[in-house]
């Protein structure tokens, strides 16, 4: 089968003026296939990182592309920043409603060979951890992000108010994260470049909290007025948010409109996504299917809130299975929420406190022990979509033709697409059976025991040394502390009995 695949895009370039002003305007640079050098383009995007299933990843797609560039004005200072639209179609003669929107990305990375520039960019998610609006730690008082001041100032209360500080629910919070952080960045760069596309069927957008409340909080202020809050940034509120909805955060291209300033955000339940992509054997590329025999077995889902205490709900224990354990500890509104719960403010929670937050981690386990399929696997294969409602997607189901007749299926958490190169997928996860951890501290223990070995043989050896050396530092002593008597006795120069008397530290320090 033959497989035509064409890509084009914009550049679009900031134009300053001599004095070094933003112009308030752009070069827009359009570019085809013959602007970009062979296997160079590409598009890779996560939903968790490459070896463990986790959930509230906020990771930007990343495309890396070279093109040749001859424009005046061109260089690799002003192309940093600079935002690429780009599309592709896999038709041999396209026509204008062949293309599909691949992205819109923003330029982090620039180096230059005379006219060939390689360029990396990151799609919008980026600003949400630009540092420019944010902490560099997350965690300096003095070097606070606007976003969680006002995020504090919105939730926080105070410990000796009756009603505490605002409870909102996870989707409110989320639209006023990115009208603070777009704020921001239309003085930065004269755009708003984020938009917050809501999924109501998310789990846990809005948990109960007593017996009147609904919704996610911050820690109070102490009644003298100290945070107990940890400041972080606009990305880690967010991340800190998809978690109990058993989420990934992702743009959602197949939401964009022509023409439209902005391509949204969602936070994406991990099987949201109910079509499956079919992946058939003769589309594979040879030698590079891996799938493993076992699922990722959620087997129990649990969180411990700022004092300590612990939710859990587990289900059975499947021998054999990976057995994995989601832990969605250390999060400021799960502390949020206890806080209010401890406090008790107008008798408005239920006798049995200790059981508010178990809502929350019920509502995550029902979730993904249903509507979650994890089975490691990782492919290279040569397909072509026609429209945007079939494009891959992360968390989706795929259907794999592992070999003639044998199929599998999986969640896909990791892809990559590159320009007449295929696609290649992948679904996160390790073997977590009884087997593999102990053949995992098998090769520890065997390192353990060669370190130790090797560290008595090192001790054996320093013990010989120091022992000679003591020998020695011995009889330069005694041999020499007659004469350094008679130093005395003769009343010789200092500098001379002070030489003597160096000597003699120095052979014993060398011990």
């Amino acid at each position: 089968m033959v497989i035509y695949e064409h890509v084009k895009g914009i550049l679009s370039v900031p134009c300053y003026l001599d004095n070094g002003d933003y112009a308030e305007y752009t070069t827009d640079i359009a570019f085809t296939d013959s602007d970009i050098i062979r296997n160079s383009c590409s598009i890779k995007s996560s939903a968790c990182d490459s070896s463990t299933f986790s959930l509230g990843s906020v990771r930007p797609a990343e495309l890396s592309i070279q093109l040749h560039l001859e424009q005046d004005g061109i260089n690799a200072y002003n192309l940093y920043g600079a935002k690429i639209i780009l599309y592709s179609c896999y038709q041999k003669e396209p026509k204008p409603s062949d293309w599909i929107f691949r992205g819109m990305f923003w330029v982090t990375s620039v180096s230059r060979k005379k006219t060939l520039y390689t360029l990396r960019a990151s799609d919008a998610l980026v600003w949400l951890n630009n540092n420019s609006i944010s902490s560099g730690s997350g965690k300096v008082d003095d070097d606070e992000s606007e976003v969680s001041k006002k995020l504090r100032e919105k939730l926080e209360g105070y410990e000796g108010e009756a009603g505490g500080g605002g409870v909102y629910s996870l989707h409110e919070i989320v639209t006023n994260v990115v009208t603070w952080t777009n704020d921001i960045l239309q003085n930065m760069i004269a755009e708003k470049p984020l938009a917050y596309e809501h999924i109501n069927s998310i789990p846990n957008d809005n948990p109960k909290l007593g017996n009147s409340y609904s919704g996610y909080t911050l820690m109070r202020k102490s009644e003298e007025g100290e945070s107990r809050n940890t400041r972080y940034s606009a990305i880690d509120y967010i991340s800190a948010l998809a978690k109990p909805a058993c989420s990934f955060v992702c743009m959602r291209n197949d939401q964009y409109q022509n023409n439209d300033s902005q391509v949204p955000f969602s936070l994406v339940p991990f099987g949201f996504f109910k079509d499956k992509i079919p992946v058939p054997f003769s589309s594979i590329a040879r030698d590079s299917c891996d799938v493993a025999s076992y699922n990722i077995y959620i087997q129990k889902v649990y969180f411990k809130t700022y004092d300590d205490t612990g939710w859990t709900n587990a289900r059975e224990y499947k021998p054999m299975l990976g057995n994995a354990e989601i832990d969605l500890s250390s999060n400021c509104f799960f502390d949020g929420r206890r806080m209010e719960t401890v406090l008790n403010y107008q008798e408005d929670f239920p006798d049995t406190n200790d059981k508010n937050e178990y809502p929350i981690v019920e509502a995550a386990a029902n979730y993904l022990f249903h509507n979650v399929l994890l089975k490691p696997f990782q492919l290279k294969c040569y397909l072509k979509f026609d429209d945007m409602e079939h494009f891959p997607k992360l968390g989706q189901r795929i259907e794999i033709e592992y070999q003639p007749g044998k199929w599998a299926e999986s969640t896909i958490t990791n892809m990559t697409w590159k320009f007449r190169g295929g696609w290649e997928f992948s679904c996160t996860g390790k073997d977590t059976r009884v087997l593999a951890q102990a053949a995992k501290r098998s090769l520890a223990f065997n390192a353990e025991n060669a370190s130790k070995r090797h560290a008595d043989i090192v001790a054996a050896s320093a013990k010989k040394i120091a022992l000679a050396k003591a020998d020695e530092a011995w009889n330069y002593a005694d041999k020499n502390v007659s004469d350094i008597q008679n130093l005395e006795d003769n009343k010789v120069e200092n500098e001379e009995f002070k030489n003597a008397i160096n000597a003699l530290w120095d052979a014993i320090n060398n011990l």
